[in-house]
């Protein structure tokens, strides 16, 4: 734990950075007082009748010993990132940041739950004007804030299973009665989307698409207001992406390979002309990263040099893998590679690579409309019908009977 003047002195990096990156305020209360030092919100007054009205601030005070980073939220949609800096034992200061939206929420929705308020319709009408200018982040920035700011005070490193979140969003009986917003009620729900998306890829959980049902229907992409839903589409899945990539590290695969698996998944979102292809860019990127995480866990008895000649091999499964061109990426020769290959994995390594190839293509026979030449020349076979024969050799069918039988079947 860090002496209270150093804590302090280090928050104010953070809260530098905050309004830099994202024009977030920053506010100080007394733990014991509960009297706003200073906040750098140009509407300081009207917020923290919100953020006191909403419950948010008697939240934290019950929790101030916890010593952990919170997310607090009130019925409207507003949302805090909190944190108690310590003096003699004790909870001294809350330093905050906030508000943000973690959704685009609408004017017309605002207004709506403002009504239901005890205030004036002046003072409603004023606040539907202020909440236009509280900036909109994702679940994963806010997360990545509450972490910094814990990690900034305590100087200890704290995951997101740690995060206290106050669960007001739904049902609250403070200044605006029991209010149900569905933008607020929607952006609760996708935050717990995001922490069961990046559970299942850090766990490499086979299962996921059983796992994730519960979420079927959820708004999911943030409205960037920029007028070009195909590129506010691929903006929320290049986030879905980095959102992966981070819990894809956290379960064990290396920085490496988890960014080139970001990389070609964010290649393939650019590349994405129509709503269409960004749908099966969608199913493909947690299912990568899953599928990594799992293979990495199964092969944990694997030498890490076998381990990386075989994510090498995923990864470049596209192009025309040359042992000269594994053995260069994990720094041995080919003779000693290759020997090392079959002692650990049991197979040689020019059929592992074979057999990766197949199983890909089994992939996009049954998962896309794609000609067999179409697949043939993505996997970088040097004909279609070599291609053709190595299937049936490791099939027993040829490609195009293959997609026949298991469609029929």
């Amino acid at each position: 734990m860090l002496e209270f003047e150093e804590a302090l002195r280090r928050s104010q990096m953070l809260i530098g950075l905050a309004y830099c990156g994202n024009g977030i305020s920053s506010w100080a209360f007394g733990a014991n007082t509960r009297k706003r030092y200073y906040s750098t919100c140009p509407y300081a007054d009207e917020f923290e009748m919100m953020f006191d009205g909403g419950g948010c601030l008697d939240y934290a005070m019950e929790h101030k010993d916890f010593q952990k980073p919170m997310v607090l939220s009130d019925k409207v949609g507003l949302v805090w990132i909190a944190e108690f800096i310590w003096q003699n034992g004790e909870a001294n200061m809350m330093v905050m940041l906030g508000p943000v939206l973690h959704s685009e929420v609408s004017a017309k929705n605002i207004e709506n739950a403002l009504r239901h308020t005890n205030f004036s319709l002046k003072v409603q009408n004023m606040m539907a004007q202020r909440m236009q200018t509280v900036p909109v982040v994702t679940g994963f920035v806010i997360r990545q804030y509450a972490l910094m700011m814990h990690y900034i005070i305590t100087n200890d490193l704290a995951t997101v299973q740690d995060i206290i979140y106050q669960k007001t969003l739904t049902e609250v009986h403070g200044y605006c009665g029991k209010v149900e917003n569905p933008d607020a009620v929607d952006a609760e729900r996708r935050m717990m989307m995001e922490e069961t998306i990046m559970q299942v890829v850090r766990e490499g959980n086979m299962d996921y698409r059983k796992v994730l049902e519960e979420f079927d229907g959820i708004k999911v992409a943030v409205d960037f207001g920029t007028g070009n839903p195909l590129r506010e589409a691929k903006d929320n899945l290049i986030m879905l992406a980095v959102l992966c990539m981070r819990a894809a590290m956290e379960g064990g695969l290396s920085p490496k390979t988890a960014r080139e698996v970001e990389r070609s998944a964010i290649h393939d979102i650019e590349q994405a002309a129509t709503f269409t292809a960004l749908v099966e860019v969608n199913d493909r990127i947690i299912g990568e990263f899953v599928e990594r995480v799992h293979e990495y866990k199964g092969k944990a008895s694997l030498s890490r040099y076998i381990q990386e000649c075989c994510e090498y091999i995923k990864t470049h499964i596209r192009e025309d893998i040359q042992l000269s061109d594994i053995a260069a990426q994990v720094g041995y020769t080919e003779y000693y590679l290759t020997k090392k290959f079959y002692k650990e994995m049991g197979v040689r390594l020019t059929d592992y690579i074979k057999n990766a190839k197949i199983e890909n293509a089994k992939i996009w026979l049954l998962s896309t409309n794609k000609s067999v030449q179409e697949i043939s020349e993505e996997l970088s076979f040097c004909t279609r019908n070599y291609f053709s024969r190595l299937f049936k050799e490791k099939t027993g069918m040829t490609p195009v009977e293959f997609r026949e039988q298991m469609v029929s079947s």
